[in-house]
């Protein structure tokens, strides 16, 4: 935990002296500038995000069981730093708008779509796994699915069946084979 709040800290910092690509002009270098700009646009999320991180990693070594349960759970707001993702899509646009040949741009957008595919089985079985550790859920239920990947890749397949509208569970085969 020390070290995530470590890099988020040093992040916060770099981005201070991060280039900024400007519409007109190109890459922007300039110290004072790229400050203002990071100032103006990122800076309130990713400080309010890592001082919200440096409180819980204190709160949670001063209170070491003390009941601090609701401070682990606070902890998913890192997820917050991931709307940094919004960057992504000006990206994507700006490459799909230098490609002349239309073969690469299908392939480009098909991997696109590929990936949020296999976003969205990831996050799906993240939450299918946290949801069957509640008590009496399947992961108590099939002694075999505690051990690490096995566990993963179940609730991934329950995932994937998912998208295809079957949900039948039950393996074929044993763990062995």
């Amino acid at each position: 935990d020390i070290f995530d709040v470590i890099y988020w800290s040093l992040d916060l910092l770099m981005n201070f002296r991060t280039g900024v690509y400007r519409k007109v002009g190109g890459l922007d270098m300039d110290p004072r500038s790229v400050a203002c700009h990071y100032l103006t646009t990122w800076f309130a999320l990713d400080i309010s995000v890592v001082v919200f991180q440096w409180i819980l990693l204190v709160v949670d070594a001063s209170s070491a069981g003390n009941g601090a349960s609701f401070i682990r759970y606070m902890r998913i707001t890192r997820i917050v730093k991931l709307l940094r993702l919004a960057k992504l899509d000006g990206l994507v646009a700006n490459v799909l708008e230098r490609i002349q040949s239309l073969f690469m741009h299908l392939l480009v957008k098909m991997g696109l779509y590929m990936l949020c595919v296999v976003l969205w089985v990831h996050l799906s079985a993240c939450l299918w796994y946290w949801i069957g550790l509640a008590d009496n859920g399947w992961v108590e239920e099939h002694e075999q699915y505690r051990e690490m990947p096995l566990n993963y890749w179940v609730s991934a397949h329950w995932a994937v069946t998912q998208l295809q509208g079957n949900s039948d569970l039950g393996p074929t085969f044993s763990v062995g084979e």
